[in-house]
């Protein structure tokens, strides 16, 4: 799990700023020390950098190359600002895409629930897996976990792991990721979420903690972390909320009951 120095909030820089070009290269060059020390799979948190989309194809050559070189799978998370990024800002693809150790793209995923003044195009395509040491995994961006359907997509469609680049800020901490905890358990399947301004964290599918990382403070914004990549069948993936309704009927049958008799 990687996390960028840079905040991009309020008014995006053009993405051939000085910042954001630094920005860029940091980050690909945490991916290639952390592939130095093992990792097999390198993902972002979520807008870790800027592009256009005009220089989109350019920078994931770039994240390609990297990971042929090094045979990891790389999942850049970044905001695509529209044509050449010198016009608006506004509406920009809020993008996590999957690099595969040959250099391929596997999948180009658009955050499907953007927060309310997020100002981001939402993903419309249907949820899906990729290949990765012979499990499904599956990604979402940050916000999409707080809707549970969301997570249990992915536990439909046999998800082994889910990688979750987040953005947070530093009054949430931990709480934000601990919440996606919430869907590795129901779902039984591991969680990566790199949190860029708050806690990066993984977790197994009965949703202990395998690793954990503050973005503040004197680190390497790297957090390296061993995961399970095989899924537990759960109930609640086969049933989903249902126990849930069916107690919120109970209470209502209860309380109807009791009004009917009182009225008599």
């Amino acid at each position: 799990a990687i996390t960028s120095t840079y905040r991009f909030t309020g008014a995006f820089p053009a993405p051939d700023d000085p910042v954001v070009a630094r920005t860029t290269d940091t980050l690909l060059a945490r991916t290639r020390a952390a592939a130095g020390a093992g990792a097999e799979l390198v993902v972002w948190g979520e807008g870790s950098t800027l592009v256009s989309q005009d220089g989109e194809s350019a920078f994931l050559d770039r994240v390609s190359s990297l990971a042929r070189d090094e045979r990891i799978d790389i999942v850049p998370a970044y905001a695509a600002l529209p044509g050449d990024g010198t016009g608006p800002a506004h509406p920009f693809r809020n993008t996590l895409t999957w690099v595969t150790a040959d250099g391929a793209v596997a999948e180009t995923y658009l955050k499907h629930h953007p927060i309310p003044g997020e100002g981001s195009v939402p993903g419309t395509d249907p949820l899906g897996t990729v290949s990765f040491g012979g499990a499904r995994v599956a990604g979402a961006i940050c916000y999409d976990y707080d809707f549970p359907a969301v997570s249990m997509g992915h536990a439909h469609l046999g998800a082994d792991l889910v990688v979750l680049p987040g953005l947070d800020w530093r009054g949430m901490l931990r709480r934000h990721t601990l919440m996606a905890r919430i869907r590795a358990i129901e779902g039984g399947f591991s969680i990566l979420r790199p949190a860029n301004g708050a806690t990066s964290m993984a977790f197994d599918q009965y949703g202990r903690i395998r690793a954990s990382m503050t973005d503040f403070g004197n680190n390497n914004k790297t957090m390296m972390a061993s995961v399970p990549l095989h899924r537990v069948p759960t109930l609640y993936s086969r049933i989903g909320n249902a126990f849930a309704y069916a107690a919120i009927l109970a209470v209502l049958f209860c309380f109807g009951t009791v009004f009917t008799r009182r009225s008599r």
